[in-house]
């Protein structure tokens, strides 16, 4: 995004005739800005994680499973019969707890039961999910 918004700002400078700028100059400097801009929003947005691995610690939450249920989505159309032979089926499988739900990969889904205690393990800063297991 940041790249087009230069090529934007670099093709108003250039379509000016009595421009003051080196076009290659101020091209350059624009460019630069938007990488750097990005690598700072890159950055910013994965700070958590790395509070995470630099701090090494984990949450972990029994819970007891309330409920499974398996969700078959026919892609944007909603109609099975349209959507079938034109889009894939996405499936989600989840497992409902007393205070949040949690999506999870088939094998997992397989794996537990409604009514069992499970322990699920969440990062501490940035709250991503990294594993459940049974109690």
């Amino acid at each position: 995004m940041m790249q087009i918004i230069t090529l934007a700002v670099l093709a108003a400078i250039m379509s000016l005739k009595a421009s003051p700028f080196n076009t290659f100059f101020t091209a350059g400097i624009l460019f630069s800005l938007s990488i750097l801009g990005f690598l700072i929003f890159l950055l910013w947005m994965v700070r958590p994680y790395l509070r995470d691995l630099r701090n090494g610690t984990k949450l972990v939450l029994e819970e007891k499973i309330t409920d499974k249920k398996t969700e078959t989505n026919w892609g944007w159309h909603g109609n099975p019969a349209a959507a079938a032979t034109s889009q894939p089926k996405i499936t989600s499988h989840t497992l409902y707890f007393e205070t949040f739900s949690l999506s999870v990969s088939e094998e997992a889904f397989k794996l537990f039961k409604a009514g069992e205690k499970v322990c699920i393990s969440f990062a501490a800063k940035s709250n991503a999910f990294l594993g459940i297991e049974k109690a």
